[in-house]
């Protein structure tokens, strides 16, 4: 696992680095030591290869801004769509780039990022409900199941390029975010 502050050095370089190279789908290692100032050396002892800091970049981009408010699971399911909208010229480049070192021979840990999201987006959601909920009777198959619904939007909409209007992929989201609401306020009976 690389560091917060290692992560937010790349995500600089990186943005510097997409920067220069407007047209590349592909960012190499070199490009990245390029921009940054690194040896080859430098890189690989920080952050390990371009698929791992890849992988590591996006999830970190998309579970910071997965902000869950107090009491309300949809406004932050509604402010991570938003903010993917709006950042979506960058993370789409991150997404290509994963999705470019998936393909390769050597991409086995760029191929796991799908399942890293998940798990992301269930950690978060899960958390929300154990905070929350009023009397500690919640559904774990309910939460896992809803979390796995708003995963599955937000990466088939990753996947497509972001094209889609963000609040008709929040109305989307709606019944798993009503199924999150139901398993925190469960009445004591």
């Amino acid at each position: 696992m690389i560091s917060s502050t290692m992560l937010i050095n790349a995500d600089e370089i990186i943005t510097r680095a997409f920067d220069n190279y407007e047209n590349e789908i592909k960012l190499s290692v070199t490009d990245f030591c390029q921009v940054a100032h690194f040896t080859r050396p430098t890189f690989y002892a920080r952050y390990g290869d371009m698929p791992h800091l890849g992988v590591e970049l996006l999830i970190k981009k998309l579970e910071s801004n997965f902000k869950l408010a107090e009491n309300n699971y949809g406004k932050g399911v509604q402010d991570l769509l938003l903010y993917m909208f709006d950042d979506r010229k960058y993370l789409l480049r991150l997404y290509y780039l994963i999705k470019a070192y998936s393909q390769q021979r050597n991409g086995k840990f760029a191929a796991r990022f799908p399942k890293l999201l998940e798990q992301a987006i269930y950690i978060k959601t899960l958390e929300y409900v154990r905070r929350r909920s009023r009397t500690g009777d919640y559904s774990v198959k309910a939460v896992n199941d809803a979390a796995h619904v708003i995963y599955t939007i937000v990466y088939e909409w990753l996947n497509e390029g972001l094209e889609q209007n963000p609040s008709s992929v929040i109305s989307r989201c709606q019944i798993a975010v009503a199924v999150i609401d139901d398993q925190v306020n469960k009445k004591i009976r």
